[in-house]
């Protein structure tokens, strides 16, 4: 435990360093906002991003330095300066709040928000002890863990580097061509350890779980719609969040990536942009799938935004949008040259054979009737029963419902036309193909739904806060 805690303040000092051109302090001004909203959940969707850019980097590092000691003697350095420039901006803004002067008025406002705050970050802890002690109390049991991103794990571990001296060539079986994101943190584990086992590897979930957990916590503005997101998506992924696959992962980093960009579009919060594109750069991290579900989910919200727009308004600032489109996306970049480099091809890549294979399954196999029936066996259209009673009272309540909501539905539909398609494509047996992997490659357009699911009870909830208050003011 303590080597996950030292790691977590390691990547979070990475982090703050990447991030000092991107910080921004205090609220928005024209932005009327509660306290638990503007300074609690704010902060966790702060922490949230900096651990992902801590990540993020930390990965750049392993895969542009090749060795794991010296990217870890380099990173260490970049992260006590991160920290260092962090604790000074902190002591200079507590000089400057308890300066002679300040006003006394909000001091009232100042205890009721740390009240808040406590109550905030006991639940948050709550949940993360509970996320961890599966995820480092279990050995690696799962056949996709063991045989996927643990056996790389171990390859990096032992050879030192991320090169193809490690030997991914050899082990075609194991997906060399998947990103290494996952299996260079479980990498770094073992290496500050000095030994591997078949449980220390593991916090390298816990590592990607917690800034998912504080993303989540970051849409706590309306209670009953962070309940339902909170529960429908951590109970959805179930054990995929602590066995050691990425597939949970990958659901719940597009699901948070595409509501932060929504909150983006229709509030103009430059956290929100930040901590939705690094949630959907740690997808493309991943698995290769992760590039094919962020541009799904973020595609839909994005463009008939920058349409109706016409002219794109920064609200980071251009130059500060490209500055983090490149410090997040670089890593999957660079990996998508070095694995071609390197010779990892991929066991199923489209091309004209695969999309015979497709118009055969079609016309004269049941492949249709197989996807479906495994479709619906693992729960997608189950999926959409919240959202269509969601929907049923948005009208029943004449709540107007917001674009990001349709824009999420159909963000998971295409998503999960681009699987059928990859399934029916397939130079493998469908059926066998279907019982050992739908069951995880569909966590995340259910998840999607959810998302959707949670913009609609998110409009109720604030139509009916606003009616309330109306109500109010015509009684006073």
């Amino acid at each position: 435990m303590l080597v996950v805690t030292s790691s977590l303040v390691y990547l979070l000092g990475l982090g703050l360093l990447a991030a000092l051109p991107l910080r921004r302090i205090g609220l928005p001004r024209n932005e009327r906002l509660n306290w638990l909203e503007g300074v609690t959940a704010r902060r966790a969707a702060d922490l949230a991003s900096w651990l992902l850019l801590g990540i993020l980097c930390n990965f750049a590092l392993v895969l542009i330095l090749r060795s794991l000691q010296l990217a870890l003697v380099v990173g260490t350095v970049l992260s006590g300066a991160g920290l260092a420039i962090a604790v000074g901006s902190w002591i200079r803004r507590k000089r400057r709040s308890r300066a002679p002067g300040s006003d006394a008025t909000e001091e009232p406002i100042r205890r009721r928000a740390a009240a808040v705050a406590v109550l905030f970050w006991i639940a948050f802890a709550f949940s993360a002890f509970a996320l961890a002690i599966p995820i480092l109390g279990t050995p690696i049991r799962a056949w996709d863990a063991r045989s996927i991103w643990f056996l790389q794990a171990k390859m990096i571990y032992y050879a030192g580097v991320l090169a193809p001296e490690a030997g991914f060539a050899a082990v075609p079986f194991s997906h060399p061509e998947y990103p290494k994101l996952f299996a260079t943190l479980a990498a770094e584990l073992a290496h500050v350890s000095g030994y591997w086992n078949e449980y220390l590897p593991k916090g390298a979930s816990l590592l990607l779980m917690l800034p998912a957990l504080l993303a989540t916590f970051s849409f706590v503005r309306r209670p009953l719609a962070f309940a339902f997101l909170f529960a429908m998506s951590w109970l959805r992924v179930g054990s995929t969040v602590w066995n050691g696959t990425v597939d949970g992962s990958l659901a719940l980093f597009g699901a948070l990536g595409a509501l932060s960009v929504s909150r983006w579009i229709a509030e103009e919060e430059p956290r929100d942009g930040v901590l939705g594109v690094l949630c959907l750069a740690i997808c493309c991290a991943l698995k290769n799938e992760g590039f094919v579900l962020a541009a799904c989910l973020a595609a839909p919200l994005l463009i008939p935004w920058l349409w109706r727009r016409r002219a794109l308004r920064w609200s980071l600032g251009a130059w500060r949008s490209a500055y983090l489109a490149a410090l997040a996306f670089a890593p999957f970049l660079v990996w998508e040259i070095q694995k071609r480099r390197w010779g990892l091809h991929a066991d199923y890549e489209v091309s004209p054979d695969s999309l015979r294979q497709i118009a055969t399954r079609i016309v004269e196999q049941d492949g249709l009737a197989q996807l479906a029936t495994a479709f619906g066996k693992h729960g997608l259209h189950l999926a959409a029963v919240p959202f269509l009673v969601a929907l049923g009272l948005a009208l029943a309540t004449r709540t107007r419902i917001g674009f990001a909501a349709w824009a999420l539905a159909g963000g998971a539909l295409l998503y999960a036309a681009v699987l059928a398609l990859v399934y029916l494509g397939s130079p493998f047996d469908l059926a066998w193909q279907l019982r050992t992997s739908a069951g995880r490659t569909l966590l995340a357009p259910i998840l999607a739904v959810y998302a959707a699911t949670f913009c609609v009870i998110a409009a109720i909830e604030e139509s009916h806060t606003a009616s309330r208050l109306r109500a109010i003011d015509i009684a006073n």
